[in-house]
């Protein structure tokens, strides 16, 4: 390992605030606790300059809710002063004219909003997300298709929705979306409970489900879900040729990092314990990068499988895609399980 092994990210999820008008079972954003205290709108300027001169160029805004900050208007454009493109990810429910105008006319900077829909009706989303969700969400959605705005889903796939997933890309088809993400829950975080994730009965049926209405909406339909069972099947066909024993792969190591609401800079939004150093103290970006924290968990993510108790005797190993940093770390803190990549559990699931 060298210490050039992060080089410049060029992707940001910037979570402007902790503040979420919902409470939802799954999130393990806000499993941790509360989210640390809201930078003023000046400070967050002097951060965006900062991400501009390390060359970051697409930026994910998210929270918390983002749409519960009473700036975010202005917060947006500031954000299309720069040279960014930007998506919004949101919960659709508090999304206000004002919003609808001020995303218009900065649309030439926007790439999509990500709305959240973990199933097909009220009954549901409510018992994921809360009383009333179902119907705002909705409306929310309507108000961007009548502007003309694109929009896409995400649906974190739990014990809760797993026998709702065919009608739910339904629906994402029916509300205009143009893509749906169908993602695994991560048990990764102290306040999340392990009867969220789906039996291998409920995936066995739904992901089958999603694999036939794929093969007629192509790339419409999407998620971690359908990609490891797509591994799982290929492997059987002896079609994935042995991989390096590397451990983990994903691009929040890499290529993009988190901001959190105090300016803290993380690695991945769902590792508000991993501070890597914090852009609203005088700190670069590029010395952040370089610090002891981040060769810390750039060791950890150059760790090899077979270092891995659980993996290490697995017949699969060679074949194995490696796994999620925040499940791989929350597993060794004893508040997670290090599933949702795992070639074995997909081969069974099958």
């Amino acid at each position: 390992m060298t210490d050039s092994y992060w080089v410049s990210p060029r992707e940001a999820n910037i979570l402007i605030t902790g503040r979420c008008n919902l409470t939802c079972r799954h999130c393990s954003v806000n499993s941790h606790g509360a989210l640390r205290r809201d930078l003023p709108l000046s400070a967050w300027i002097e951060i965006l300059d900062k991400l501009v001169s390390n060359k970051l160029i697409k930026l994910t805004v998210t929270g918390g809710e983002p749409l519960a900050r009473p700036d975010f208007t202005d917060f947006i454009k500031e954000i299309a002063a720069r040279p960014f493109r930007f998506s919004i990810n949101t919960n659709a429910t508090l999304i206000t004219p004002s919003v609808i105008e001020t995303v218009v006319k900065t649309s030439a900077h926007l790439n999509e909003f990500m709305i959240s829909l973990d199933g097909p009706d009220q009954e549901t989303v409510d018992a994921q997300r809360g009383r009333g969700v179902f119907g705002k969400l909705v409306t929310g959605v309507g108000k961007l298709r009548a502007a003309g705005l694109p929009f896409g889903f995400y649906c974190t796939v739990t014990s809760l929705n797993a026998h709702r997933l065919h009608q739910t890309a339904q629906l994402a088809r029916a509300l205009g979306g143009e893509w749906i993400k169908f993602n695994s829950f991560l048990l990764a975080g102290p306040g999340l409970n392990e009867a969220m994730i789906p039996s291998r009965e409920q995936l066995e049926v739904s992901v089958a489900g999603l694999e036939a209405m794929k093969a007629s909406h192509g790339s419409f339909i999407q998620g971690t879900v359908l990609d490891m069972r797509e591994r799982a099947c290929k492997f059987l066909r002896n079609e994935i040729p042995e991989s390096s024993d590397r451990a983990y792969r994903c691009g929040g190591g890499t290529g993009r990092i988190s901001v959190f609401p105090d300016g803290s800079v993380t690695p991945c939004d769902h590792l508000p314990e991993i501070i890597l150093g914090n852009l609203a103290s005088g700190e670069s970006l590029q010395s952040i990068l370089q610090g002891p924290a981040m060769k810390k968990f750039s060791t950890f993510l150059q760790r090899t499988r077979s270092s891995n108790p659980e993996c290490s005797s697995c017949r699969y190993l060679p074949w194995c895609s490696g796994g999620c940093p925040v499940e791989g770390i929350s597993a060794a803190a004893g508040t997670g399980k290090d599933r949702s990549s795992c070639l074995k559990l997909a081969l069974e699931n099958l």
